[in-house]
């Protein structure tokens, strides 16, 4: 009798374990990592993460490079050019650069082109953006920086991916929104010669959630790298 009490103990034990261990890998598997090889890229002399998403890998912070133009239109002249929110260089350091679409691709139109981007990154397609929303579930909370909750909606920054709501420019007004309500990224996915498809993090009444659509290529918006 005293065997087979004793034999229950250790199975009992045994299940509890295995119960701990697997909670333990779901933990590990959830982790923040950056990408394999590649931790960081410094690029105009400035020092970006990386983080691993599924098989994709992301610059972890908007990208941030260029000359700042106030109310000018960017052209191509050899020089990136850039808007800051509120014409403020302090904003594109915190938040990144808004760029008009041609500058950002520069001035071609093949998808998934370098761009802007460092030697062995590309600006996203909406392909590819579409890949990250079904990673995660089409979970906007889990690519916003934790800290931004909002209107009673909890980013929990999940993914790592670390949106920060940095706002756009729009261009018919000249004038800029949504600073620390949304943030929007170009993508390189043309739909006619005065639009592209632009990837929207923001909230509204419904809660915080993903969107994308058509939008002037003169509009600034923000620009995350994504690796080749």
């Amino acid at each position: 009798m005293k065997n087979h009490y004793f034999f229950i103990l250790v199975s009992m034990l045994a299940i509890l374990y295995s119960c701990s261990s697997n909670k333990s890998n779901i933990a590990s598997e959830k982790t923040v990592k950056p990408c394999p090889d590649t931790p960081t890229v410094t690029y105009y002399g400035k020092t970006y993460n990386t983080v691993q998403i599924g098989n994709q890998c992301w610059l972890k912070e908007n990208l941030d490079v260029g000359t700042m133009i106030d109310g000018n239109r960017s052209s191509d002249n050899g020089v990136i050019e850039k808007y800051c929110y509120d014409n403020n260089p302090s904003n594109s350091d915190k938040y990144g650069g808004l760029y008009e679409w041609e500058e950002v691709m520069q001035y071609v139109t093949t998808e998934g082109t370098q761009g802007i981007c460092p030697d062995g990154w590309h600006i996203p397609t909406k392909a590819e953006f579409l890949i990250l929303e079904a990673f995660l579930k089409d979970e906007a909370t889990k690519v916003i920086e934790a800290n931004q909750t909002t209107s009673g909606y909890t980013a929990t920054n999940e993914s790592g991916f670390s949106a920060l709501f940095s706002g756009y420019r729009n261009n018919d007004l000249g004038s800029f929104y949504g600073l620390g309500t949304r943030t929007c990224f170009w993508t390189s996915t043309e739909t006619s010669s005065n639009t592209a498809v632009r990837v929207m993090l923001g909230f509204d009444y419904s809660g915080i959630h993903f969107g994308d659509g058509n939008y002037d290529k003169n509009d600034g918006f923000c620009i995350r790298c994504l690796k080749d």
